[in-house]
């Protein structure tokens, strides 16, 4: 993969991280860590600990998740602010592929 092409997945991984966010914990609810993880190990993209915390700490502020603690641990799940947006955003991904594709046209 050239840089060019790792750069743009890195830059798309940073625009849509809220709504992955949003997808992984309508499954389970998750720590900080294990997004880290997930992010690298499903999406191939290291994101630091900064970059993950502070969106989840807008996304706590913004009331789409919570936090709850486990052994010391904080644990994130969605509220039903949360799932409201992600049903938002899951009905809306043909909208974004659209604009996508129409954006790309005149690359």
């Amino acid at each position: 993969m050239s840089r060019t092409i790792k750069d743009i997945h890195y830059d798309l991984i940073k625009l849509f991280m809220k709504g992955i966010i949003l997808s992984k914990l309508s499954k389970c609810p998750v720590g900080g860590y294990d997004l880290i993880k997930f992010f690298h190990e499903k999406h191939k993209v290291l994101l630091s600990p900064g970059t993950i915390y502070s969106c989840l700490y807008s996304m706590e502020k913004s009331n789409l998740i919570e936090v709850n603690y486990s052994e010391e641990k904080r644990i994130y799940r969605l509220t039903a602010k949360g799932k409201q947006l992600l049903e938002e955003f899951r009905k809306s991904k043909q909208t974004i592929l659209d604009l996508a594709e129409k954006l790309l046209m005149d690359v």
